[in-house]
């Protein structure tokens, strides 16, 4: 065989391999992202010489997020929290599918940076930032992760729906007021919304999965299974979200450590409990404030989920149990003191049959 054409055979082999690999490039584009084996991502907003460098040195990535980790916590001994904010979406970037930095980051600006403000606006400012960080951007780059879905519905039961800042109020006004947008001030439709007819309808649903990034559908059945819950407070959305983490869990099972399921079950019975304890909304037009009430309405629920947990959860039944215990004795009084007699000697007598 002469060079000639050993060169020609060598030259059509190459060509027959490249179109064999255009043709299961797709293929292959499809199963990485189906395994979760694509990592980087592409870094958006940045100086030209982070991005130069995060592109050119690929497998240093590492190590320039370390540089970065290190410029930020020099920047929050010194109170210098705004350039933070950058900072903590670069990190975010360099690193989008290990959960801990997602957590650590929307963890620190809800609950870290925002008690440096005085003024509530400011602190909603980050406490509201570091739940965009989990809802707008973790989940977009992890949908499947439960314990990102168990910190979203944290910010939601503890930062917002608690006490333990002085600013809860504030918060509660101000997620209230974003509600509004969607519901009104009324208690939610959600039947409009799951199939709009009218452009009002279709616009706030638009508004809900672009914005608010829910399901009006999942809503429905999450209120259905776990309501009537008030969507214009914190609680409602907890629940959601940590319903949303479990729907997750049965999808894709191998992915899950069983261990993480009580974080998500632990939100929902627990805002469940806050949602009975006050979860009825009374608005005052006239001073544009608003004051908790009880939800009674919903005990059969709450304590349909505390049953339901103890059926799924094997580990931590005595746990549950203690909890399920508590909401009982709870449920009795408040029925008994709002003259609901009959009702409250109903769960009395079956808090006695089952503790």
């Amino acid at each position: 065989m002469n060079l000639r054409l050993k060169k020609f055979l060598l030259v059509a082999l190459a060509a027959v391999l490249l179109v064999g690999v255009s043709q299961v490039q797709d293929v292959l584009n499809h199963d990485r992202e189906t395994l979760g084996l694509t990592r980087a991502q592409p870094l958006e907003n940045a100086p030209p010489v982070l991005a130069f460098t995060t592109v050119a040195l690929g497998g240093f990535r590492g190590l320039i997020s370390n540089l970065l980790w290190a410029r930020a916590a020099d920047l929050q001994e010194e109170d210098k929290f705004f350039e933070m904010a950058q900072l903590a979406d670069w990190i975010t970037k360099l690193e989008p599918h290990y959960t801990q930095v997602w957590i650590f980051e929307a963890w620190n600006m809800g609950w870290n940076i925002s008690v440096k403000f005085k003024d509530f606006a400011d602190r909603w400012r980050w406490v509201r930032r570091g739940m965009e960080l989990l809802r707008d951007d973790a989940l977009r780059y992890n949908p499947d992760d439960i314990l990102l879905y168990r910190e979203l519905g944290w910010f939601f039961q503890d930062k917002m729906g608690k006490n333990t800042d002085d600013a809860s109020l504030y918060y509660k006004r101000q997620w209230a007021d974003e509600m509004a947008r969607v519901f009104g001030n009324k208690p939610a439709n959600l039947d409009e919304l799951v199939n709009p007819v009218t452009e009002d309808q279709k616009s706030r649903a638009r508004l809900l999965r672009v914005e608010f990034k829910m399901d009006p559908q999942f809503m429905k059945e999450v209120n259905e299974r776990y309501g009537p819950l008030e969507w214009r407070l914190p609680e409602a959305h907890a629940i959601y979200w940590a319903a949303l983490g479990l729907q997750k869990a049965a999808d894709y099972p191998t992915r899950v450590n069983k261990k993480d399921l009580i974080t998500l079950r632990r939100v929902i019975y627990q805002s469940m409990l806050l949602s009975f304890q006050r979860g009825r909304l009374e608005e005052d037009p006239f001073s544009k404030s608003f004051e908790f009430g009880p939800n009674l309405d919903i005990i059969p629920r709450v304590n349909e989920a505390y049953e339901r947990n103890l059926d799924e959860d094997d580990i931590y039944k005595g746990d549950i149990q203690g909890a399920h215990r508590y909401f009982l004795m709870q449920a009795v009084y408040s029925l008994y003191v709002n003259n609901r007699i009959a009702e409250a000697g109903q769960w009395y007598q079956y808090l006695g049959e089952k503790y």
